[in-house]
């Protein structure tokens, strides 16, 4: 509709960022090695048919907007995760996603 157009946001979800809920129940047991628990990192993913129907155990790995590349990997076993499953989608082309995802 052209009364919507500059209205909405692509988002930046470059890459498979979702886990089941037993791999994220796995990740939460864990520690780390700067203490913080993984419920920082990996936290619950709703979607609409979560909400009017049956939950998917979905969830996903979400860092604070500024966490830096170094401050990321002390969550051991999200940041491996993204690792080998995101940055290789997010480096593709000319575009770097990847330090869109941690800061430098």
């Amino acid at each position: 509709m052209p009364e919507n157009a500059n209205s909405s946001f692509e988002g930046t979800k470059y890459g498979d960022f979702d886990i089941s809920g037993e791999l994220a129940r796995q990740w939460l047991r864990q520690p780390n090695p700067h203490g913080k628990p993984n419920s920082k990192v990996v936290k619950p993913w709703r979607n609409g048919q979560d909400l009017t129907g049956r939950s998917s155990d979905t969830w996903i790995v979400d860092y604070e907007a500024k966490t830096t590349e170094a401050d990321a990997a002390l969550y051991e076993l999200p940041f491996a995760y993204l690792h080998s499953h995101v940055k290789p989608v997010r480096l593709v082309g000319n575009r770097n996603y990847w330090t869109a995802l941690v800061a430098a």
